[in-house]
């Protein structure tokens, strides 16, 4: 990774030198072959998601996969974090710290496993105050995004990862899938040939969905609602599509290598003082 980017931040440039990496390493390479990944010298810790993704698609290719860090540091964190598992002479005491949501893959059929894994893992006290029942609707529309990525893209697998970065004041959890993205359903299901961040774009809006004469879309759209209020951001990409809403407005972009799938990430403002509760509370 490091020929394309030296870290790796939860920004446009990031997303693009993933796809990059997978573009040009991975989509040549031939069954047998070594794949060495080079980490850089920091990665925000969501962002293993959607590189666990490609390198996932490298294994299933055949490649021989050899991952390299800079410092036991580094080391020390990808495996507290869950995305490899500590070497045969290093210290077998690496832990999920707290300000983790560890690295975590989904087959398509595991609907309960990432249901109990949201609950698990989202830390609510890094959230903004909120009721119960808001809290509740929250975590149903971030599963109605994660169930959405196996039923409209086919991906067999979803990738799951997170970091609570406290001096940052924000929180980050990033789920990718390796499906056909959310131009072609719209394309199949609608004849809406649009572009992939037009796509995008269709889809967050309230009431759509690529499903005919069936509600949907609720998830994606109340996210956005909830990610504006609280001056946080959420990314989309899909494909060449890259898409950004949050309190700063909107940023349309495409990249310049399609990524295999679908990312989506929910970056939350935790310096928000703000308290949440549903409509129907008030």
């Amino acid at each position: 990774m490091k020929s394309y980017i030296k870290d790796l931040n939860t920004e446009y440039e990031a997303f693009n030198a993933i796809a990059q990496y997978y573009y040009e390493r991975i989509v040549p390479g031939m069954a047998g072959q070594a794949l060495d990944v080079y980490m850089p010298s920091w990665t925000d810790g969501n962002l293993l998601s959607p590189l666990g993704a490609i390198l996932t698609i490298a294994k299933n290719k055949g490649l021989e996969i050899k991952i390299y860090w800079q410092s036991p540091r580094s080391l020390k964190y990808l495996c507290e974090i869950k995305f490899i598992e500590p070497p045969n002479n290093a210290p077998s005491c690496y832990c999920l710290k707290p300000t983790m949501i560890p690295y975590t893959k989904f087959n398509s059929w595991d609907i309960s496993g990432i249901s109990g894994f949201l609950a698990q893992y989202l830390p609510v006290n890094a959230f903004p105050k909120m009721s119960e029942k808001a809290w509740e609707r929250l975590t149903q529309s971030i599963s109605e995004v994660c169930m959405n990525a196996f039923q409209h893209s086919t991906s067999p697998y979803l990738f799951i990862c997170g970091q609570h970065f406290p001096h940052k004041k924000r929180l980050d959890i990033t789920m990718t899938d390796i499906g056909i993205g959310m131009k072609e359903p719209l394309l199949n299901n609608r004849g809406m040939d649009l572009s992939d961040v037009d796509a995008i774009e269709w889809s967050v809006q309230p009431g759509h969905t690529t499903k005919l004469n069936e509600p949907g879309g609720a998830g994606l759209a109340e996210l956005i609602e909830f990610i504006r209020l609280n001056e946080g951001r959420l990314q989309i990409i899909s494909k060449s599509g890259y898409y950004e809403d949050g309190g700063d407005g909107k940023i349309k972009d495409t990249l310049s290598f399609p990524f295999p799938g679908t990312i989506f990430n929910l970056e939350v403002n935790t310096e928000d003082e703000k308290s949440y509760r549903l409509v129907s509370e008030i």
